[in-house]
């Protein structure tokens, strides 16, 4: 009897871990969708949370999702409620956060992705990621971050991704991604990045995108990237680059796009590539470039290398100089009459079809672009030609299509504001012009007045005086007097 009894708690006991087994656990106001047996996503987003759950999680949660809370800071107790589960994502989006303790991710040893962007978070303790060893993606974008401890990243020896974007930083230090092998992709534009060290990604083989636009960068060492042997994007834009050497890049034989727009370049000097695998594009526009003999052969070379070069120079001094190289083409600046599609000869003597689409070609500015095969450069205001598909060289009938957009470059705005400053300087002058010339007139008004004014005083005086000298003929002798002098007349 004893024995048949504790069967049947046996089997009671094992149908009820079944049915448990079936049923996920989720914490209040939270969303949790099984992936699969021992994969639980957590979603807590947009429900008012002041403070991670600690109640009802359960044990085979892999991701947590509490974007668009109310979360204010991040407490070396705010995931203890995780730390026995295989937990590999957590995403924070959209919160208040602006405080992290060192151990707040503590235990936390098999996460992969943390997310914390678009908060108010200023600093980090260089221990804040220490115990996240197989963290392979850390997003800190949209935050008030102003320096990066050179320690932050030492444990992340997984770490792939890094987006540091928008923050207020000012210098990346040189050992941040010093243990970092792995690293793919970096993203610190928006940023106040004033310099990059000779050693920045000396550590980082594997570095294949790097985003380093809206900065302060004003000098580029030829050894930056030199390290990166598979590096193929590389964003400069919107820096304050003055000058490039020749070799910047002359390592990176993979290397497919580089975006230098929107800097204070004036010529180009990056064509020095002896190893590129395929076709790298260039941008430079944006840039104060002079068209002169030396942009000339630079541009020669560009295309002996083949680099696409993408920009717009000044037309006049590209009009002024001697000779164009010999494989660009300069269309008429009258095309009003321009037909839809005009055949152009090739320096090789075979005809090139060139297929216009979009608006009419006003006249204006110079635009270049080239490759490997030509450079055709053109006039025009608002459009740029972004699109060149060549043909391979042996064909004897080679097509180009060219596709004309509109071309929002900083230049055509800065030539119209200097445009609207002459204007405004030019009704200055006229006013002054006014103004003075009213002085003047009062001045000579004054002036006539004046002189009326002492003529007349000159008039009276002599009289006066002669009425006295009259006055005085007319006295026979003077008496003296106790009281005074007495006339006696005649």
């Amino acid at each position: 009897m004893g024995i048949y009894h504790g069967i049947k708690i046996l089997l009671v006991t094992v149908l009820l871990l079944t049915l448990c087994d079936k049923v996920n656990l989720c914490p209040r106001k939270c969303r949790c969708d099984a992936i699969s047996r021992q994969s639980i996503n957590c979603n807590c987003s947009w429900v008012a949370l002041q403070r991670i759950p600690h109640e009802g999680v359960d044990f085979n949660t892999t991701k947590l999702i509490a974007s668009h809370n109310n979360l204010t800071s991040l407490k070396n107790t705010t995931f203890s409620a995780f730390r026995m589960q295989p937990l590999t994502d957590i995403i924070l989006d959209y919160n208040f956060i602006s405080e992290v303790d060192s151990k707040t991710f503590g235990g936390l040893v098999e996460l992969k992705q943390l997310s914390i962007s678009h908060n108010m978070i200023t600093n980090l303790h260089p221990d804040t990621f220490a115990d996240m060893f197989k963290i392979e993606k850390i997003y800190l974008s949209e935050n008030s971050l102003i320096y990066v401890h050179p320690k932050l990243l030492t444990k992340n020896r997984h770490l792939q991704i890094l987006n540091i974007a928008n923050n207020r930083i000012k210098i990346l230090p040189l050992d941040l991604f010093k243990y970092n092998n792995n690293l793919t992709e970096v993203y610190a534009n928006g940023n106040e990045i004033s310099f990059l060290t000779s050693q920045q990604f000396q550590h980082n083989p594997e570095l294949k995108a790097v985003h380093l636009e809206e900065n302060n960068i004003m000098f580029l060492h030829a050894d930056t990237f030199s390290y990166s042997r598979v590096l193929l994007y590389v964003n400069l834009s919107h820096n304050k680059i003055h000058h490039l050497l020749s070799n910047t890049f002359h390592k990176n034989c993979h290397l497919k796009i580089v975006d230098l727009s929107n800097n204070k370049l004036e010529t180009i000097s990056v064509c020095q590539q002896h190893c590129l695998w395929e076709i790298m594009k260039i941008d430079i526009s944006g840039n104060p470039l002079v068209c002169d003999s030396e942009m000339e052969e630079m541009s020669e070379l560009c295309s002996n290398h083949s680099i696409h070069i993408l920009g717009k120079c000044g037309s006049r001094s590209l009009r002024n100089s001697t000779r164009l190289p010999r494989d660009i083409k300069l269309l008429s600046e009258d095309t009003s009459g321009l037909p839809s599609s005009t055949e152009l000869t090739s320096t090789e003597g075979t005809k090139t079809q060139s297929q216009v689409t979009g608006h009419e070609i006003p006249t204006c500015d110079s635009y270049i672009v080239s490759n490997d095969a030509s450079v055709t450069v053109t006039t025009m205001n608002e459009y740029e030609m972004i699109s060149t598909l060549l043909s391979d060289e042996t064909d004897q009938n080679v097509t180009t299509v060219v596709t004309l957009v509109e071309y929002n470059s900083p230049l055509v705005v800065r030539e119209s504001t200097v445009r609207g400053f002459l204007f405004i300087g030019t009704e200055c002058l006229l006013a002054c012009a006014f103004i003075l010339r009213k002085l003047l007139r009062s001045k000579d008004q004054n002036d006539s007045t004046v002189a009326s004014t002492i003529e007349l005083l000159s008039e009276s005086e002599p009289k006066s005086e002669g009425d006295n000298e009259t006055q005085d003929d007319e006295c026979e002798d003077v008496i003296t007097i106790e009281d005074g002098e007495v006339c006696r007349y005649r």
